[in-house]
Formats: structure tokens, sequence, C-alpha cells
């Protein structure tokens, strides 16, 4: 998967493209929850209250670090590396 970045044009770090999909499927079941609470009236307390906090809330903290992550300088995601002195 590629991915730009400050206008440079690379392929995402694999943690990156995996916080991504745990992010869709996690967003996904998050949307089930709340279809299930309102057109069943589902209100069990492995689909609404903290499951459905947890589904909404880990992604978005997922990709706000890896985002921070990429913009980090000399993290070498996104920027060119530094060679070790």
């Amino acid at each position: 998967m590629e991915v730009t970045t400050r206008g440079r044009r690379g392929p995402l770090p694999r943690g990156h493209a995996d916080g991504l999909a745990a992010a869709a499927f996690l967003w996904g079941a998050a949307i089930g929850h709340v279809y299930q609470w309102f057109a069943h009236g589902d209100h069990a307390a492995g689909n609404t209250g903290g499951i459905l906090a947890n589904d909404v809330l880990i992604p978005a903290a997922m990709i706000a670090l890896a985002a921070l992550d990429v913009r980090r300088p000399g993290s070498g995601r996104g920027h060119t590396a530094r060679p070790a002195a």
C-alpha cells in the first residue's frame, strides 16, 4: 500500500497498514452495534456501553499515533532514514 505524506509517496509501514485494517474492522463492528441498538433495541452489555466506546476510540487512537509516528523526524518512516554514524 502506498501513501503520500508531506508530498512524498512511499510504502506504508507494515505496522501502520495493520493498524488501519484493525481500525476498519472495529469501526465496522461499531456500526453493527449501533444498528442493533436502534433497530432491535439491543442494550446488552456486550453490544452497547463499554464495547461500543472501545470500537470507536481504540481505532481513533491507533490512527492518531500512526500519523504522529510518520511525522516524527528520524523515525525512518515517511522520511529518509539517516545512516548510523
